[in-house]
């Protein structure tokens, strides 16, 4: 199947993602709600990036007060639905979100971990590295926006 996605090796001088700032302690209480995915990267150790927003994927992630999460990530050539519950290790802002169920047979881990900055509505996760499906060195990062709820002030 054809993606979407951008797939471009990386100039020499910016090899690799830009830093994210955590953010550095969040409460549940500000991640509760509905998030909508504006951007993804998925950075690879050879230097490939695969860059994609707009309208090449589309998502939704809700965080609930009872420490349930669930993520769909969707595109013309795929779809990917994880659900289960979440973890905010005290005084930080990691994430580890543990996933019961995932629709998604490639997804490397069942167990995604995250640092996470909120900033002006934004949710930015750069996930712990992992192992990809073909055995190279992944990095992910996800920029999600509030979804505002009808009556909401933003």
């Amino acid at each position: 199947m054809a993606s979407l996605s951008t797939r471009r090796p990386l100039a020499p001088q910016a090899r690799g993602p830009r830093p994210v700032r955590s953010t550095p302690s969040l409460s549940v209480r500000e991640l509760v709600g509905t998030w909508r995915l504006v951007h993804a990267q998925q950075y690879y150790s050879d230097g490939e990036l695969h860059d994609e927003s707009g309208n090449e994927l589309t998502g939704n992630l809700t965080y609930s007060d009872d420490g349930n999460a669930r993520v769909a990530l969707g595109a013309i050539d795929r779809l990917h639905v994880n659900a289960g519950g979440f973890t905010l290790l005290p005084g930080t802002s990691t994430i580890t979100h543990h996933f019961d169920i995932s629709l998604y047979p490639d997804w490397p881990t069942k167990e995604f971990v995250a640092r996470a900055h909120l900033a002006h509505n934004l949710l930015t996760l750069r996930a712990t590295p992992c192992r990809a499906h073909d055995g190279r060195t992944l990095l992910i990062i996800l920029t999600w926006d509030r979804v505002q709820r009808v009556g909401q002030a933003a």
